[in-house]
């Protein structure tokens, strides 16, 4: 198992998040925030890989990149950048917007709180029962 975390949001506290977490060997893939002579530059290093311009980090591109390695995809969301990888993931944890999306376009998805409902439901998915 692999965990990678796709983010429309900030490296910079995305990795300082991860760090204080004990989690800073995990691979993410976000937008870049730099800071130049006092000045803050915002790059999109992962928009419109898929000629989509929804998102500054095209989530499903490098959820794609992950399935041609034949990787199952698990995906955990909330929010509107999770829309579109949610149609292409193999499994689908929604909660907030990303929930109310799935249900009105009926994206097969499961309901979670935090992270332990996820966990507890992959355990009894793949681990539990043997899958």
């Amino acid at each position: 198992m692999e965990i990678v975390i796709v983010s429309d949001g900030l490296d910079y506290y995305i990795e300082k998040m991860l760090i204080r977490s004990g989690l800073a060997h995990l691979d993410f893939f976000a937008n870049a925030l730099k800071l130049n002579e006092n000045t803050l530059h915002v790059k999109f290093p992962f928009y419109d890989l898929l000629d989509c311009k929804s998102c500054g980090n095209c989530k499903t591109y490098h959820m794609e990149k992950y399935k041609a390695d034949g990787y199952y995809v698990v995906y955990v969301g909330n929010g509107f950048s999770d829309r579109c990888p949610s149609e292409y993931a193999d499994m689908v944890f929604a909660k907030g917007e990303l929930l109310r999306y799935c249900r009105k376009n009926g994206v097969e998805s499961t309901s979670f709180e935090n992270f332990r409902d996820v966990e507890r439901e992959l355990l009894k998915r793949f681990v539990l029962n043997g899958e």
